[in-house]
Parts: structure tokens; sequence; C-alpha cells
């Protein structure tokens, strides 16, 4: 008996918690990831695996995108539509690329990747409109003959008068090997 009413109590208590506001760009998933590319000391890869959808109502306005971590090196980051790829109905990213720019992504042909990277915007200053989603892509640089490490981006962006920084749970990591 007090087991259940222990029970009944915490439940109780679990639903009354007020809503966290996560803002329209969501929370950046549910787990921790981790991505590996094989890179030698200076080369630069282009990782592009970040979607950003904006839930609201009203534009998203990207502020700034940070990378900490040491051994690395990011080049301005963009935001790039989304690929449809007509043949199999499959939205794609542009993922990681062994090149920066990207010339190809996963499941997107060169051709196309080309045309996708000519439609960029900076994502300083950049906006994604309402049920649009963009992709966050960037260059990485190894710094450094120590493998390079991450934790993901910190995109800094407002939406309706609100500043929210999101913390995109993949981490990085630039070796020679993976």
């Amino acid at each position: 008996m007090v087991a259940a009413l222990l029970a009944a109590a915490v439940i109780s208590a679990c639903s009354a918690s007020p809503a966290i506001n996560t803002g329209p760009l969501g929370s950046a998933g549910d787990g921790f990831f981790s991505q590996c590319s094989p890179a030698s000391p200076g080369q630069t890869v282009t990782m592009g695996i970040w979607w950003l959808h904006n839930d609201g109502t009203s534009p998203v306005t990207v502020q700034s995108v940070h990378l900490g971590g040491r051994n690395l090196r990011i080049t301005r980051p963009w935001l790039l539509p989304i690929y449809h790829n007509l043949s199999n109905g499959q939205f794609d990213a542009v993922g990681v690329s062994l090149s920066y720019p990207p010339t190809t992504g996963r499941g997107i042909p060169a051709s196309a990747a080309l045309s996708i990277w000519d439609e960029r915007q900076p994502a300083d200053g950049g906006v994604i409109r309402p049920g649009q989603t963009l992709n966050l892509v960037f260059g990485m640089t190894r710094t450094s003959a120590t493998a390079g490490r991450a934790g993901g981006p910190v995109i800094v962006y407002s939406a309706g008068g609100t500043t929210y920084n999101l913390a995109e749970k993949t981490a990085e990591t630039l070796v020679t090997n993976c």
C-alpha cells in the first residue's frame, strides 16, 4: 500500500512538472553519437550531418555556430537545402565527405551536390522559414598530428524575440584512420 502511494506521488509530481521550452529547432535528439572521419593533418573534410527543422511559426535566424574542442578548425558554416531524391523519394543531407566543399553526398549525385552548394547561405544570419528544414554544413580541418576532437556544434539562434542555444549531440573526431 505504501509503495503504491509512493509510486502515485512520484507519477503525479512528474506529470505536474512544466514542459521545457526547447525552441523551434528542437532539442538535438535523444542520444549522444560520435562521427569519426579519416583526415590527415591539414586536410579539410565536409561535415553536413545536422538537419535544422523549424517547427515554429516564426522565422529562425541563426546568430552563430561554434565548435569547441582541440586540434580542429572549422570553415565558415553554411545552410544548404536538403536534397530530395525523386527516384526513391528520400531526403538526404550532404553528410560527411572527404572533400570540401562537398562534391557529392550520401545518396546525392555529384551534379545535385554542386547545385545544392550553389544554393547555400551563410549560417550566421541565415534564416530558416517556419516548416523549412536546412542542412548545417561546414568544413573541418585537422590542425595537428594528434587526433582532432570536438563535441557537436552549438547553434545560437533567435525566433519570435527569444534567443536559444542548441547543442548538437554528435561528437566529431578527425584521425588518420578510423
